[in-house]
């Protein structure tokens, strides 16, 4: 196992960081592109958020731009931490775009056009590991073992120890930090306001 300034990194089987990916976190993510998959549901989004904002704090030069379904971009507009939003539908054969390939065309679109350096994976499963592999992101980290699920592993580039079963998800989002080396404390909230609409953002 390595480690990046004593924190776990990433499993033995798996790559080092790139030279130009580490010159870029060095320099505070200038020309860097940050792209960050977590596509639901609201509370897993909500619990993701400290871990992008100690990213935005650590890397205040690059572009972070979050994926999600589409009916939860209402809960992550506004935020100031996010550069750009992308909503990404879910595929159904009754609604645009219609039929695998001309969704499969649509997402790849999507998501090449963010130019992506870097994919943080934190939602695990095959949809977010075909995300990742459709951005043409040269780097994409995830989780190992128990902590990926549906072959997710297998779109990943680089790939951090699960550790224990019994862990909760922030803590979980956080270990993909840990293996870039960016601090993890203290930790801040989601820094979501939710004003005078609360039950739009929440479905009600």
């Amino acid at each position: 196992m390595t480690t990046v300034k004593g924190a776990v990194a990433y499993t033995d089987a798996v790559r080092r960081l790139p030279p130009f990916i580490l010159e870029r976190l060095a320099d505070g993510g200038r020309d860097l592109s940050v792209l960050v998959l977590r596509f639901g549901a609201l509370g897993d989004i909500f619990r993701t958020l400290p871990a992008v904002r100690l990213v935005r704090s650590a890397l205040p030069h690059a572009r972070v731009t979050w994926a999600v379904d589409r009916r939860w971009r209402i809960a992550l507009e506004g935020h100031p931490d996010l550069d750009e939003i992308l909503d990404l539908p879910r595929f159904r054969r009754d609604e645009p775009p219609t039929g695998p390939v001309a969704w499969v065309g649509f997402w790849r679109s999507e998501l090449r056009r963010v130019r992506a350096n870097l994919v943080l994976d934190f939602h695990g499963n095959l949809r977010s590991g075909v995300a990742g592999r459709l951005s043409s992101a040269p780097v994409r980290i995830g989780h190992d073992g128990h902590q990926q699920k549906e072959g997710n592993r297998f779109f990943t580039t680089h790939r951090v120890e699960a550790g224990p079963r019994r862990v909760s998800r922030v803590q979980r989002n956080l270990a993909l930090l840990k293996a870039l080396g960016i601090p993890c404390e203290p930790l801040p909230d989601a820094g979501l306001v939710l004003g005078h609409e609360p039950r739009r953002v929440l479905g009600w």
